[in-house]
């Protein structure tokens, strides 16, 4: 850059001929005074001015000083400004450029004049990288260092970079020595994360300021220039887009980086516009472009109030405006209804039940934390009354629900945690359609993928329930996470597409007014690129730099993140409240923020509320009861971004202190926000005990999805102490608790992988107790994916080390397991032999104890003994044994106990041909299931309804139920009776007269029978796939005989009467036609086999 260039920049080209006449270059620029210009003839004005863009010039850096500045302010203020706080994190375009061949220079020329040329050099320099507003850190002889996004962030500091960068090497050009050589030096750029802070501030010339790999990146980039040359690296050329023409240059081995970089040469400014995708929404004006959701949402509206209930799920990445959609739908709206309920989730508690519900219901009722238990109740109350008559029942729920005491005014609930879950779930559903039977509703669930499983089990059952009310349901969910809800006739997915440049101009416009250039506007579309988010947040960042917004293009934000983080550097002391909040939460309270202000030295109330005015926060309620929200996440995690990770930590461990300070019921119930920040904090034997806390208590609530986070949480903390035999053994104990809770899942895949790691630990233990217990859950998990025999092998090692201890919990488990994988093989007798023996060493009392299980193995041993009897037709055994298991399971009133006796009494009863029977009992079972979230009993159970409705003559009731059941099977991966169930869901086609199906269905499901020795299960299938046979049209009668035939052959060997007692039955039938006397030996079979097992022979074919 020269004196004439110089002057350009400024708006004061006119003087360029003056300066050249009376040799003023940029050295002799430095010195000039107002008396100078006075005498050059320049107007008082523009003197003024010059003067000021001199300073500005001066303070960026007197040769030899050891400091430089942006222009506008002297370094020290600059400097102070940015360093009144802690250290930063920061992501910095770091600038470095360098003389070439400068030791040959220094040969050749005298010393004073290589003082002169380099002078000129860092003027040069200098002046470039002042004017895109950067920072000189460092000259380093022939060399110097500069920095883009500190002090003061912009929001293209890549771009400002390459920008300064050509202007140096433009002005460097025009320097040469006496003897007329010219000056050469080149540039590498580099952009990446740093911790920048107090140090550079200092008196120094360190040159590890800036702490992090971009200024060495930005040395070696350098040396790969020529002269002339800017080089950037693979970062700087992200955040570049196409604002350059780009010449690859591939990738260099450089000095200190362990891989290989891609390097780029900058050529030239680009000729074109920079890249921004297509968008959906082109035709919409209104502010961001979503006029015809707008009126998708109006529609369901209409049918809403005419009766018909609608959800409508608004789809769409971070940023896209599913909010802001729904806040201009209610403004629509507003006249018509009163708004009913709207719950906002949030990523620090989708393990915490209900949050959403809780905060919903504190803010509906006015509820305080530091109220009084009494004063909370009468709010809740007041609430309750507004929805429901019928206080008795529905504010001991509420009440349990916020953890409200509700004193001797109401009866303690006496009900089960699943229960207590349910009955809240109905009474939140309740609330809804009471008030919709007033008028029509709108209830909002936002931000449904940070939901917690509770959470979306609520949703899910109001999804269910408003078909037939006037209530319309949204829902905003990101679509980089997975849907949660089939599709329903009632259901309306939209899909929020990126907005065009016409409308992102108009909502630009909108925000910005009249104080927006239409070239700064046109960028901020530019940049956005259809992002509504980015639209905003771009433009206010613009509309906030008041004093520099001539400067219009240079303040357009490259990145949201650069944005928000410049938004924050112009906020002053309320960035310091801003950063302190973002380690809270999304959501923050004014209490525990005061104190942490308190404890941080840190200025809150007039930084506070110029943090609420600047429109970041969102303030609800007012001190010292108010909770204050940042606008958008992507908010809180830009401020949290920029402090360092130690810091973050320090600021973890004071929450963890302030919680921790909170009475013992507020502490109960933040105990897993306690948790979140303790893990936060690197407290890592807080965070295991405050998860391991949490997830009993979750599972004392049966919310067993929140639990399993929870305890895999505590894992993550254990692995950060230090390792002892206690430690250990409670890690493994902890592995065990997860394992029971995975395992009411289904989830029985992911136990095997955490049994692994408590084998590992055991072993390091030499606990062979634990090796027997781990031995023994392999198996049952092995066994309920239907690997019978890896199974036995697993659970016999167990059995043996519970034998050899004589450790009787671990043989009862053993026995009960290795019964278990006999009888889905098959071998009834085997496992009668194994359920037998765990019968007959718990007699009397004893038969209630779990023995390390989490049900009552007596109890569930007679259970598979009902079963097994049945298939055998030893009908007595399996009554009296269903008698007594029913009696001790509804006696214990364990879920688990009681759900599986009865689906195996239900199950008998088909056998015996009891369908009435067994619809009732399957039913019963089938709602503690769904009930108590016993997951991986529902495919079986589901599927035995399902072919007790087609047995009884409801086929197509039942085929429903067993299509449910086998997609149910898919999603778990469970093994346990999906061969069987297959077989039924063939049957089903077969009543239904959908023959290629059923015969599809059935082929499948015997090679998953043959292929995990299930021979019973085979056996029913070949007889199945005899019935096929006789009704495929065009079939052979010989291939129905030879599937039936081989169906009694194996149902004989395996002594399963009633299942023999049908095939002579089929066979007699098939027959009866042409082999008479062979079809009259299966009837009279038939007959006496029928009327042994006390039943009347069928007059079609059951089972």
């Amino acid at each position: 850059m020269n004196a004439a260039s110089w002057l350009e920049s400024h708006g004061l080209d006119q003087y360029s001929q003056l300066f050249d006449q009376n040799d003023i270059d940029l050295e002799i620029l430095l010195d000039l005074t107002e008396a100078d210009l006075e005498k050059l003839g320049i107007s008082l004005g523009h003197r003024k001015r010059l003067l000021r863009a001199i300073q500005a010039l001066s303070a960026g850096r007197a040769p030899g000083s050891g400091k430089a500045t942006p222009p506008e302010e002297t370094a020290a203020e600059q400097v102070a400004t940015a360093t009144c706080n802690e250290p930063e994190r920061r992501q910095l375009t770091v600038m470095f450029i360098d003389i070439v061949d400068s030791t040959a220079l220094a040969r050749k020329l005298d010393p004073e004049d290589l003082h002169v040329l380099i002078r000129r050099f860092q003027i040069a320099v200098t002046a470039a990288v002042v004017r895109y507003e950067g920072y000189v850190a460092k000259f380093l002889g022939d060399g110097a260092l500069a920095y883009f996004g500190w002090p003061r962030a912009h929001e293209d500091e890549a771009e400002r970079a390459v920008r300064a960068a050509r202007d140096a090497l433009s002005a460097i050009r025009a320097i040469a020595t006496k003897e007329g050589e010219h000056l050469g030096a080149r540039v590498g750029i580099a952009t990446g994360e740093v911790v920048v802070g107090s140090i550079v501030g200092e008196i120094t010339t360190d040159e590890e300021a800036v702490v992090g790999a971009a200024p060495s990146l930005a040395d070696r980039l350098q040396r790969v220039a020529k002269p002339f040359e800017v080089v950037i690296g693979p970062t700087t050329r992200q955040l570049l887009g196409n604002a350059f023409e780009l010449e690859a240059l591939g990738s260099h081995e450089l000095k200190g980086f362990d891989e290989p970089v891609e390097v780029w040469r900058v050529a030239d400014e680009a000729r074109a516009e920079t890249r921004f995708e297509a968008v959906h929404g082109t035709r919409l004006v209104r502010l961001i472009g979503r006029a015809h959701e707008l009126g998708l949402l109006e529609e369901r509206w209409q049918l809403t109030k005419d009766g018909e209930g609608q959800v409508v799920v608004l789809l769409g990445e971070a940023g896209i405006g599913k909010s802001r959609l729904v806040l201009e739908f209610r403004k629509k709206i507003v006249d018509d209804p009163r708004f009913g309920f709207r719950y906002q989730c949030t990523p620090h508690h989708t393990n915490s039940a209900f949050y959403p519900v809780i905060e919903q219901i504190k803010r509906a009722a006015g509820i305080s934390e530091d109220e009084p238990a009494e004063a909370k109740i009468e709010k809740l109350e007041t609430l309750v009354g507004l929805t429901s008559e019928d206080l008795e029942r529905a504010v001991p729920i509420m009440a349990s629900l916020l953890r409200v005491p509700t004193g001797p005014a109401y009866a303690p609930l006496e009900m089960s945690p699943q229960q207590l879950r349910q009955r809240t779930i109905e009474c939140l559903v309740e609330r809804v359609v009471s008030l919709s039977n007033r008028h029509p509703i709108l209830v909002v669930v936002e931000d449904a993928h940070w939901a917690d499983p509770s959470m979306l089990d609520y949703v899910s059952e109001l999804i269910n329930t408003i078909e037939d009310q006037p209530v319309l349901l949204v829902i905003t969910f990101r679509t980089e996470h997975d849907g949660q809800w089939p599709d329903r006739s009632h259901l309306t997915s939209i899909m929020l597409g990126r907005i065009g440049r016409r409308q992102a101009t108009e909502m630009a416009r909108s925000i910005g007014g009249h104080k927006l250039q239409e070239t700064t506007l046109q960028a901020i579309v530019r940049r956005a690129e259809g992002v509504p988010l980015y639209v905003e947040e771009l433009t206010k960042t613009i509309v906030e730099a008041e004093e520099t917004l001539e400067e219009g293009v240079d303040l357009l934000p490259a990145t949201l993140q650069t944005s928000l983080v410049a938004r924050l550097d112009r906020l002053g002391e309320a960035k310091a409240v801003a950063q302190i909040g973002s380690v809270i939460g999304r959501e923050f309270d004014h209490q525990l923020l005061a104190w942490l202000a308190r404890e941080t030295g840190v200025a809150l109330e007039g930084p506070l509320q110029l943090l609420v005015d600047s429109g970041l926060v969102i303030r609800r309620g007012a001190p010292p009861n108010a909770v204050y929200i940042f606008k958008h996440a992507l908010v809180q995690d830009a401020a949290y971004a920029t402090i360092l990770m130690s810091r973050r930590k320090e600021l973890h461990s004071m929450i963890v202190a302030a919680l921790e300070a909170r009475p013992a019921s507020d502490k109960h119930q933040d105990i897993d926000l306690l948790a979140h920040h303790a893990l936060q904090a690197q407290d890592w034997r807080r965070a295991f005990e405050a998860y391991k806390e949490a997830s009993e208590d979750a599972m004392g609530r049966s919310a067993l999805r929140e639990a399993v986070g929870q305890f895999k949480q505590a894992l993550v903390a254990s692995k950060n102490l230090p390792d002892s035999p206690d430690l250990l053994v409670r890690v493994i104990d902890l592995l065990f608790d997860l394992r029971n809770a995975l395992w009411a899942l289904g989830r029985f895949d992911e136990i095997l992988i955490y049994l692994d790691e408590a084998e590992r630990l055991a072993r390091v233990l030499g606990d062979e107790i634990r090796l027997g217990w781990i031995s023994v859950y392999r198996g049952a998990s092995l066994w309920q994916l239907g690997r019978s025999d890896h199974a036995k092998a697993a659970v016999e090692r167990g059995r043996e080390i519970g034998s050899n201890a004589d450790e009787i919990s671990l043989e009862m488990a053993s026995n009960f397991y290795l019964g278990c994988s006999y009888v889905t093989s098959g071998e009834c007798r085997t496992a009668e032999a194994y359920f037998e023996r765990v019968v007959e060493a718990l007699p009397g009392e004893l038969a209630k104890e779990k023995c390390g299980l989490p049900f009552a193995p007596s109890i569930i041993s007679r259970s598979w003994l009902v079963w097994s009897y049945g298939e055998r037709g030893e009908f007595g055994l399996a009554q009296e044994h269903a008698k007594r298991a029913i009696e001790l399971a509804e006696e214990i009133g364990n879920p688990f106990n009681r759900a599986h006796i009865y689906y195996d009494v239900g199950y008998f009863e088909i056998v015996r041909a009891d369908l009435k029977g067994a619809i009732r009992t399957l039913e019963h079972a089938l709602e503690l299931i769904e009930k108590w979230s016993l997951t991986y009993l529902s495919p079986f159970t589901m599927g035995f309804l399902g072919h007790a409705y087609v047995e009884d003559g409801q086929v197509e009731r039942g085929l429903a139920l067993l299509e449910e059941a086998n997609e149910r099977y898919a999603r778990m991966g469970l093994g346990l009776f999906k061969s069987l169930v297959g077989m039924q869901l063939a049957n089903a086609y077969l009543r239904a007269g959908r023959i290629e199906e059923a015969s599809r269905r059935l082929e499948q499901s015997l090679e998953i029978a043959r292929s995990r020795q299930e021979r019973g299960h085979e056996a029913y299938g070949c007889f199945v796939l005899g019935g096929i046979a006789v009704h495929t049209p065009g079939s052979d009668k010989g291939d129905a005989r030879q599937c039936y035939e081989n169906a009694l052959a194996c149902a004989e060997e395996l002594g399963m009467a009633p299942l023999a007692a049908q095939c002579h039955l089929a066979l007699g039938y098939l027959l009866s036609e042409g082999a008479s006397e062979e079809a009259n030996v299966h009837l009279s079979r038939s007959r006496e086999l029928f009327e042994g097992l006390g039943l009347s022979e069928p007059d079609s074919l059951p089972r």
